[in-house]
């Protein structure tokens, strides 16, 4: 049954909200990841169900869309702030959504979108943070962040990497740029090679970097394949609409989500094996 008086938030409950702020949903999958990972499930569970009782949380059940599952997934628990875990973002001057209604009223394929977003850029941060890596993420901008008027493009989110300390060769902070699509194989050529001719445009002008007010290395668009059975598709699209100027990687989401920092990403233009910061040039 757990807990079911108020709870005395602590660091992790206050930190497990600020990530949900910025991605709007998480899922438990993703709870289970990064919030109280010293804790069985069943005290996590617990836990959660408390914090949403009293609306620091909310819980929506819904389903796993079925392309992603073998079977139609009903109990799927996706996780959002409740009213008083907004009022508590606020107060600490986080920008968090606060229409909860609309949140609650998202279709399945956008709140899993979401959550697949979520899972992605914080097993980047995550890996990049704890492993042999030079580098490390300095900051995450979800799609609202990351949306520049004019572009015609929309990143489902962006973040910037920069070399750790004990490798910064200058005092001015330069960082590579790395674009995140979780992409659909059912997305149409038209739209491939919109979507490219968009990162071309806006990476020749420095659009996004004028945009954050930095100085780059580089900049790249990694697409993540949502599932396995769509990676050789998005490849095939992303070849056949073509590309010169920028550099692009594809990649599989249960690949990025376990071993984001290991060789896993594959160069349309060769086919090769790359780390994600790796030096493209063929």
């Amino acid at each position: 049954m757990g807990n079911i008086n108020r709870p005395k938030l602590n660091a992790e409950d206050i930190e497990l909200m600020r990530k949900i702020g910025e991605h709007n949903f998480v899922d438990m999958i993703y709870i289970y990841k990064f919030y109280k990972t010293d804790c069985k499930k069943r005290t996590v569970n617990e836990r959660i169900t408390q914090l949403a009782k009293h609306r620091y949380l909310s819980i929506i059940e819904t389903f796993i869309p079925p392309e992603y599952t073998v079977k139609k997934m009903k109990g799927y628990k996706i996780v959002s702030l409740g009213a008083k875990g907004v009022e508590i973002m606020k107060d600490l001057g986080a920008e968090v959504e606060t229409n909860l209604k609309a949140l609650k009223n998202a279709s399945s394929y956008r709140m899993y979108h979401q959550c697949q977003v979520a899972m992605v850029c914080d097993s980047l941060e995550y890996e990049f943070k704890n492993s042999e890596s030079k580098f490390e993420v300095a900051e995450i901008y979800n799609e609202k962040e990351g949306f520049i008027k004019g572009t015609g493009n929309m990143p489902d989110a962006v973040i910037l990497f920069r070399p750790k300390a004990e490798y910064l060769m200058s005092p001015k902070e330069r960082y590579i740029v790395v674009f995140i699509e979780i992409e659909r194989s059912y997305a149409s050529l038209k739209r491939f090679k919109s979507k490219i001719r968009s990162y071309e445009n806006a990476i020749a002008e420095g659009t996004y970097i004028k945009h954050f007010d930095i100085s780059a290395m580089a900049q790249r668009v990694l697409f993540v394949a949502q599932t396995d059975g769509q990676f050789k598709t998005i490849l095939d699209k992303i070849n056949e609409a073509g590309y010169d100027d920028i550099d692009i990687l594809v990649s599989k989401y249960s690949q990025t989500c376990n071993a984001p920092a290991d060789r896993i990403y594959t160069n349309p233009k060769n086919g090769e094996k790359y780390k994600l910061l790796s030096n493209l040039e063929v």
